[in-house]
């Protein structure tokens, strides 16, 4: 296309060099026009004069954050037509009906669409608006979705609609590969959410009444009592998409405006993968992998809700089952099954809980134990004192980084002389949204203070990403393995560590994420973002 431009802009007498940024802009929109191109193509091409562009039209830009189609909206203009003339309906009364649009200068389809408003608005003022490409297809892709709970909700039998609500909900859930869906109440709606590669995004919202109605045929799915609103209650249960079984972890939360209700999707199907296919990067990977040959001692992983901390957990567990060794494991839900293991699913409504299973399956004879997750000082000197009688033991903490899981645990109560005998490794970690491989770029705007770095990367947006740039997750690490000079530091002086790491080059998560930046793997605001250096 861009070849195309300068042919265009020469049959003018007019060179691209010589052509200032609002000449170029203006210039562009006389290029779509007189040669009836696609204005969405011509941004993807030109992204640098998408501003120019919007300033020349005179057309209004609008954000889209937070917005969420009314059932006006979804009704004037159906997702079918949406899709075909890229445009939807924004806001919609009785003096006047924006619609925004990704082809703006093509007459063709605007004539269709004046024609298709007209007929239901005959005296209505009709403006067309712009916004970016991202937050177009990202709510093109809700609009769908929209259109579907406003169809159950008003032309099915009640009971059948909220059936069938059910089942949109979760199968669209499914098909975008959630990890969770968010159900929760307002004042005056019910709202729909899902969160997709560590991102919570809304996706629809629900009339108050038929939103409590869903609500409560989620709480039959999972045998929780439909008249209990005042106390929280956890449940799960199975859904099947496609012949493929799901396992669903529901809890319900009393709140200001009724129950709301986070379901976690867990795939049955999905088998344990390796550590060779997590794409650690090879240092990284050289000292789990050292680590786990300790014939005793305590692994930690550490980092928040999401970041995938379990996946590494399984791949660990993974390297280490074999038919000489016994390998037991204490969860809280048993989210895989994994060969030649003991797994053990946790009940704290009678007195089973982490400290408990524990203790117990000391009597069983292991090898390996893993943990879940270390939730309290009890069940932490119970694994600690199991590694020091010669078990290799795994397990998980909610701490920032591997610096502050020994700040944590020294402040937990443990002492340092137990805690330099046992700790052997601790690896943090978070997941980044990769950048997509399919329209990845070059960035010409490149920040030279950047180290060992001689090029970052951009995502335009594709097909292939739904527009987004990001296209799934990877993880990024920090691997601290506890030395002899880290023992007598716990022992002596844990504070001096940070200094320590710094002067003998430790490779932080950040350095971990940079290094991915460098391939392409991970755009550099992603780094920054989780690691907040």
């Amino acid at each position: 296309m861009k070849k195309d431009f300068e042919d265009f802009l020469k049959t003018r007498g007019i060179s691209q060099n010589d052509c200032s940024f609002d000449m170029k802009s203006k210039m562009l929109i006389d290029y779509i026009r007189s040669c009836e191109k696609s204005f969405e193509e011509t941004l993807i091409e030109f992204p640098e004069c998408y501003e120019g562009i919007l300033k020349a039209s005179n057309m209004r830009f609008i954000a889209l954050e937070n917005y969420i189609s009314d059932e006006k909206s979804c009704s004037l203009i159906s997702y079918e037509v949406a899709f075909k003339l890229k445009t939807f309906a924004y806001c919609v009364d009785t003096q006047k009906i924006t619609l925004i649009t990704l082809e703006p200068f093509n007459a063709k389809n605007i004539e269709l669409l004046k024609e298709l408003i007209k007929n239901k608005y005959p005296i209505c003022e009709i403006e067309f608006a712009l916004t970016g490409l991202k937050d177009f297809y990202a709510h093109l892709e809700n609009l769908k979705i929209q259109e579907q709970i406003h169809r159950q909700i008003h032309y099915n039998h009640q009971e059948d609609g909220i059936s069938n609500l059910y089942t949109l909900i979760i199968e669209n859930a499914i098909f975008q590969k959630a990890s969770d869906i968010h159900l929760e109440p307002k004042a005056s709606y019910g709202s729909f959410k899902i969160r997709q590669d560590g991102k919570i995004k809304e996706i629809a919202r629900i009339h108050t009444e038929f939103f409590d109605a869903l609500c409560n045929k989620i709480k039959l799915e999972s045998k929780l009592d439909i008249s209990e609103k005042r106390l929280p209650q956890d449940g799960r249960y199975s859904f099947l998409v496609n012949n493929v079984n799901y396992d669903l972890r529901i809890s319900c939360m009393p709140t200001q405006y009724g129950e709301s209700i986070v379901i976690r999707i867990l795939d049955t199907r999905t088998d344990v993968i390796s550590l060779d296919y997590l794409n650690l990067t090879p240092s990284n990977l050289k000292t789990i992998k050292k680590i786990l040959h300790a014939p005793c001692g305590i692994i930690l992983i550490t980092g928040p809700t999401g970041s995938g901390k379990s996946t590494t957990l399984y791949a660990m567990l993974e390297a280490l089952k074999s038919n000489d060794k016994k390998l037991i494991t204490i969860e809280d839900p048993i989210e895989y099954q994994i060969n030649l293991a003991t797994q053990i699913q946790i009940n704290p409504d009678y007195g089973f809980g982490f400290s408990e299973a524990l203790k117990a399956i000391l009597r069983q004879d292991p090898d390996i134990i893993m943990v879940g997750e270390i939730r309290d000082q009890k069940t932490f000197q119970l694994a600690l004192q199991a590694s020091l009688t010669g078990h290799l033991v795994l397990s998980t903490i909610h701490t920032n980084d591997s610096i502050s899981t020994i700040d944590r645990l020294l402040n937990m109560g443990v002492e340092p002389y137990l805690l330099s005998s046992s700790l052997i490794g601790v690896i943090s970690q978070r997941l980044a949204r990769k950048l997509c491989p399919k329209c990845r770029k070059v960035s010409s705007q490149f920040d030279s203070s950047l180290k060992n770095i001689e090029k970052s990367y951009f995502s335009s947006g594709c097909k292939e990403c739904n527009m987004q740039g990001v296209l799934g997750r990877e993880a990024l690490m920090e691997v601290l393995e506890i030395t002899p000079e880290l023992k007598k530091m716990i022992n002596k002086n844990h504070l001096e560590i940070p200094f320590y790491l710094k002067e003998i080059g430790f490779r932080t998560m950040f350095d971990d994420g940079m290094s991915k930046a460098a391939e392409g793997v991970i755009g550099v605001e992603e780094i920054y973002r989780l690691t907040r250096v």
